[in-house]
């Protein structure tokens, strides 16, 4: 069953919408959409790191060249760097405290 959209009630929600918004023109198709970032030339790179091909802005493919990252592997690299420093913090919070369950040597 086709669902029949009314005439009347779709007339009716674009005068509320001019109503509420003076400027309001109207829907103009999802190409126009203010939320679009427009028409970015795009073109194909390799990820160094993990050698798939993705496809992003001419400036950054040229820009960067053999050597681009795609955002996969920059956010992963950054998570790694995260846990190391962690993984760092932890180990020498952890020498610490063996060094304060251990007897003072100079105090006999």
């Amino acid at each position: 069953m086709r669902c029949i959209l009314s005439r009347r009630k779709d007339r009716e929600r674009i005068l509320s919408a001019r109503r509420a918004n003076p400027d309001y023109t109207g829907f103009r198709g999802y190409d126009q959409e203010p939320s679009r970032t427009g028409d970015t030339p795009m073109a194909a790179a390799v990820c160094s790191v993990c050698k798939r091909k993705r496809n992003v802005p001419v400036g950054i493919a040229m820009e960067q060249g053999d050597a681009f990252v795609c955002q996969s592997c920059q956010e992963e690299a950054a998570a790694a760097a995260e846990g190391e420093a962690a993984a760092e913090g932890a180990a020498v919070g952890a020498g610490e405290e063996d060094a304060e369950d251990r007897p003072d040597p100079t105090s006999a």
